[in-house]
């Protein structure tokens, strides 16, 4: 118990709603904050990309991968290949709650 009365008469020592570690790390972070400037939205000047960027185009204008690359350049993405994971699958268990219902 004395412990307890210690720590309460120590908390009530404090000055701030904070304790003193947090009140610490929060100062610190003040300081280092500091250092930056922030800009209205309206005052921001976009950088500008040096090449075009070019729309995604309609769906119905994809190209099907047996017709091959449009563009000698152009590199055809496939999904990640799926492989099941070892051992024996878990069993789908029914809940005898929703099944009474």
């Amino acid at each position: 118990m004395a412990e307890f009365e210690e720590r309460r008469f120590r908390g009530l020592s404090w000055t701030s709603i904070l304790a003193p570690s947090a009140e610490k790390r929060i100062s610190e972070a003040v300081i280092l904050a500091s250092n930056y400037h922030v800009l209205r939205s309206d005052e921001v000047e976009f950088e500008t990309y040096s090449q075009v960027i070019h729309p995604i185009p309609d769906k119905m204008e994809w190209s099907k991968t047996s017709e091959g690359p449009v563009d000698e350049g152009s590199i055809v993405v496939r999904p990640p290949m799926f492989r099941p994971p070892p051992g024996r699958p878990e069993n789908k268990r029914l809940c005898i709650e929703d099944i009474n219902r």
